[in-house]
């Protein structure tokens, strides 16, 4: 799913590094969203993984060092090599410092949503947030996310998001995008 992905490009620029390296990272983020978080997944019959969500709930969205641990990111370095890892990290580390800037006190922030290429612009992605979206409305709890792909900002705003920040990562100069949606009001 994050194959073409620009934050993907620009952490891993080899394809062939970026298609060996891309599952790892992958699955230390969701696996973070298992041990933290809520995760929603959506199989195929033959039990091929065709999309997954992974949002951090209030209160749960900053990092630290024993979560990141329990999540293997450290076990990385032993998979992909240091400059990656490095690009990796400087992105992330702006992403965070721009969600503590622009995100409400408490919400809910989602931290990944994929869907394999081929089951694109179906409906997946939106059926694999409704749920949380929904929570969070029943809660009255706003929803954060960011992204790096320009290509993502139609898909949010249809589903309630506003834009808060568009700027670029100051290092690497790629375009970013921080999002909220406020909860919405029920009669």
């Amino acid at each position: 799913a994050f194959l073409d992905d620009p934050f993907a490009r620009h952490v891993l620029p080899d394809l062939d590094e970026r298609a060996d390296s891309l599952p790892f990272l992958y699955v230390v983020g969701v696996r973070y969203g298992v041990l933290f978080g809520t995760v929603y997944a959506a199989h195929a019959h033959a039990g091929e993984l065709l999309g997954v969500a992974v949002w951090l709930p209030p209160g749960r969205h900053r990092t630290t060092p024993e979560r990141t641990v329990e999540a293997g990111f450290l076990e990385l370095g032993d998979l992909i090599d240091p400059e990656p890892l490095a690009r990796f990290a400087r992105l992330q580390g702006y992403a965070a410092e721009v969600h503590e800037r622009d995100a409400p006190a408490d919400h809910w922030y989602l931290t990944l949503v994929g869907i394999e290429p081929t089951y694109q612009r179906h409906g997946l992605g939106s059926a694999l947030l409704r749920p949380i979206l929904a929570r969070a409305d029943d809660e009255g709890v706003p929803c954060y996310l960011e992204t790096f792909a320009e290509e993502n900002l139609a898909f949010y705003a249809r589903l309630g998001f506003d834009v808060v920040t568009a700027a670029s990562e100051p290092a690497s100069g790629l375009p970013f995008w921080t999002f909220c949606r406020d909860p919405l009001r029920r009669p």
